[in-house]
Parts: C-alpha cells; structure tokens; sequence
C-alpha cells in the first residue's frame, strides 16, 4: 500500500512539472512572437548613398511604414564618385560606401542610425532628423544642402570668444563675459541636480521634511557647497587657461 501511494504520488509530482514546463514553454513562444513582429514590423530604414554628376556625395532617405520618401541630404564641397547603393539597416554588419557609422540601434525598427559623412553628424531616427545636433523635421521629397562650414566638428570648436571683448576696460574679466561662458558651458547634469534639490527623490521617512533641499544643503554645507561645479569650476579657471 506505501509503495504504490508513494509510486502515485512521484507521478504526480512529474505530470505537474511536466504541465508547468510545457506552460512556461507555451508563453514564451507566444511573448517572443509576439515581441519578433513588433521588432519588425516598420521595417528598416532605407538609404540611398550616390553621388551627383559633380561628384557632389547625396543620402536619399526613404521609410515607407513612417510615411517618409525621397528626403536628400547633399554634402556642398566634398567629391565623390559613388554609384547609388542602396543599403537596408536591418542589424549589425552594415558597410556603408562612405562615411561611418557613429551608432545604431535597430533593435525595433527602423531604430536610430547616426553618420559621420565628412565630418557632417546626420542622425536619423523615427521622431526627427538631425544635421549636425539641430533638428530638422521629416518632410517627404525635401532636399537638405549641408555646407563645410555647418560641419559639427567646426561649429563645436567655434569659440565664443570671438563675439565678446576680454575685458570690460577695467582690466578685469568682462561679467557679460562670464554669463555667456557659463550658460554655453553648463554641463547637462547640472540641470538634474538642481532638480533632484528641489524635489528630491527618494524622502527617508526619518528625516524632515523641508521646503526646499537646498535649504539643508545650506546648513551643513554653509555658502560654499558648488550646485553648479562643472561650469563654475571652468569660469573660475578661463582667464588663467587665456593666458596661459
């Protein structure tokens, strides 16, 4: 009697494990299919690299699930002479004709390609393009001329200084000066600090609660805690790097 209740009891055990695993098996076929078609379903991007008869280097731009055909962007002042190629960025092994590939992320299509075409920075994603870090919304059939002079490693290495005098006739350092100097250098995460003090995020339960985080900051740290190190760091620094 104890060996088949215990005979019984091990089949049981099996045919539980057995319908669990072909469950678990089930739901994955499903969520992977499911995930599979999204992943593909758009397509990917479609880029046309050719040359006009000058030689000028042209992308032409095509998505037909995002409704964007035939946008060209043109590369004043290089020369090439590259027969059109048609080149679908559907995963990682992609050779383009010219230029590089900067990054990509295709794991749901179209995904976000970003080039380097002779210097020119063109990122390509579903939202918007952009030229050189500025924006330029999809429109179907435009024609986009890039000059050397919009490069971004040029516009990057333009330095402010040129619109601004270095002194303001006293000798000293010129404040508007330094305004400036501030706002372009300001690092992108001094912004989230400032708002991490004004509202931060997780409260412990022990402490009290303040009006403004800065204001305890302020009691433990006095004047001298820097909220906007980075940039602060490279004002206070500049006229020595100028002389230098």
């Amino acid at each position: 009697m104890g060996e088949r209740f215990t005979e019984y009891k091990s089949e049981g055990i099996l045919r539980h494990f057995g319908i669990a695993f072909g469950l678990a098996l089930l739901c994955y076929i499903l969520f992977y299919s499911c995930d599979h078609h999204l992943r593909l379903r758009k397509g990917p991007w479609e880029l046309n690299f050719s040359s006009e008869t000058d030689g000028t280097p042209k992308l032409i731009i095509n998505q037909p699930k995002l409704g964007i055909a035939n946008v060209t962007v043109r590369l004043e002042g290089e020369a090439v002479q590259q027969k059109p190629a048609l080149i679908r960025f559907t995963g990682p092994g992609v050779d383009i004709p010219y230029g590089k590939i900067l990054f990509f992320d295709t794991t749901y299509l179209p995904g976000t390609v970003t080039f380097d075409l002779f210097g020119h920075e063109v990122e390509i994603m579903s939202r918007t393009l952009i030229l050189n870090f500025e924006e330029h919304p999809w429109q179907s059939g435009e024609v986009v001329s890039l000059k050397s002079e919009q490069k971004w490693r040029a516009v990057a290495t333009t330095n402010q200084l040129e619109n601004a005098p270095l002194s303001d006739g006293t000798g000293s350092f010129g404040s508007s000066r330094i305004g400036k100097l501030k706002e372009k250098m300001s690092s992108p995460w001094s912004l989230m600090i400032r708002l991490q003090m004004e509202k931060p995020s997780p409260v412990p339960c022990f402490l009290p609660k303040v009006a403004k985080a800065s204001k305890s900051c302020g009691a433990i740290f006095g004047d001298t805690l820097p909220f906007d190190l980075p940039s602060q760091w490279w004002v206070d620094r500049l006229p020595t790097e100028i002389a230098k």
